[in-house]
């Protein structure tokens, strides 16, 4: 009997011991793992926040707050997206109207969440920070240039005033945006002005909504009008008859320099398949190529004389001709010709 009793007092002290130690380790694990998404370095009037929560076991919602000359301010999440238990994404915004305490300066973001630990009696704690610097002030931008004339699938040159130095600039044209590039790309002194070329898209109408913004990294945005003259145009529309002796022609060669373009020469219809894979997927491919190109233009002029064609150039297709294509009669496929193509 007393040897049953030692047995059991011991297998006691075990179970208390091992769960003392197990509850104070527990103690000790670390938190879960916190990414702050944004804001990394700005916080404006009203700028997006971001962050993620992720453990092995379930999480909790995180609890942030921005703090500022000694005051602590909550942020409430607008949006909490729970993955399961063990990962949490939250997002809203912070800003002059959610905290209006904030001002001008330096300023901190905390994001503390907890985890389940030791079979969810305990629960491991971790706190990250991120220093911003709050910017309440909205930059300002004015058009300087005058008198803009701006043609349907052509571009206008502009010139502007924007301030702070560090804001992006330029002019928005419907939903396409147009950076502009320090004066001193052309030779102007003022820091604080503006230059670049802004286009009216060919499949923009003629209510298209011209304007200059400026935007700082906090995400302060400002708007102004300028004065400007659009001239719409009714672009060609061409029918274009192509046959079996031009898809022998012209496919193979192409598709032989073009790894991404498979043609099957032994299917009866293989190049048919192959010119409309060219035409459309192919050309696509090709004007985005070329307008990532564009959006990484260096801030210089990269020319200094006029275009002029060749000697006796002639016009064989103007920029933005609507083409339908024909094979046998029937009507096969439509694009847009977004070129100047010029031949002597």
């Amino acid at each position: 009997m007393r040897f049953l009793k030692l047995i059991f007092l011991t297998a006691i002290a075990v179970v208390v011991i091992g769960g003392g130690a197990g509850w104070f380790l527990a103690g000790r694990e670390p938190g879960p793992a916190i990414t702050i998404g944004s804001p990394q370095k700005y916080v404006g009037r009203a700028t997006a926040f971001a962050a993620t929560v992720e453990s092995e076991t379930p999480v909790t919602q995180p609890e942030i707050t921005i703090e500022q000359n000694g005051q602590l301010m909550p942020v409430t999440p607008e949006k909490v997206n729970w993955v399961g238990t063990e990962r949490v994404a939250v997002s809203g915004t912070i800003g002059k109207s959610a905290q209006p305490a904030l001002a001008n300066g330096p300023a901190r973001m905390t994001i503390t969440a907890r985890r389940q630990v030791f079979f969810g009696l305990r629960e491991a704690t971790n706190t990250v920070t991120q220093d911003v610097e709050v910017r309440l002030d909205p930059p300002r931008v004015a058009v300087v240039s005058l008198h803009h004339f701006i043609n349907a699938g052509g571009a206008e040159f502009v010139v502007m005033r924007a301030t702070p130095p560090d804001v992006e600039a330029g002019i928005q044209v419907g939903d396409a945006r147009y950076p502009l590039y320090p004066g001193s790309a052309v030779g102007l002194s003022d820091p604080d002005l503006r230059v670049g070329f802004f286009a009216w898209r060919h499949d923009q109408d003629g209510k298209t909504r011209l304007r200059a913004y400026a935007r700082d990294a906090a995400g302060n945005e400002v708007t102004a009008p300028f004065d400007y003259k659009p001239f719409p145009k009714r672009f060609l529309d061409s029918k274009i008859p192509i046959d079996e002796r031009f898809l022998d022609r012209v496919v193979p060669a192409i598709a032989s320099n073009t790894p991404d373009v498979k043609v099957d020469t032994g299917a009866p219809d293989g190049l048919l398949k192959g010119f409309l894979e060219i035409n459309g997927n192919l050309r696509k491919k090709n004007n985005d190529t070329i307008a990532a190109l564009a959006s990484k233009s260096q801030p210089k002029m990269l020319w200094n004389d006029a275009f002029a064609p060749m000697g006796n150039a002639q016009v064989e297709s103007r920029f933005a001709d609507r083409r339908t294509y024909f094979f046998e009669n029937k009507e096969i496929d439509r694009q847009v010709h977004l070129g100047f193509d010029l031949a002597s």
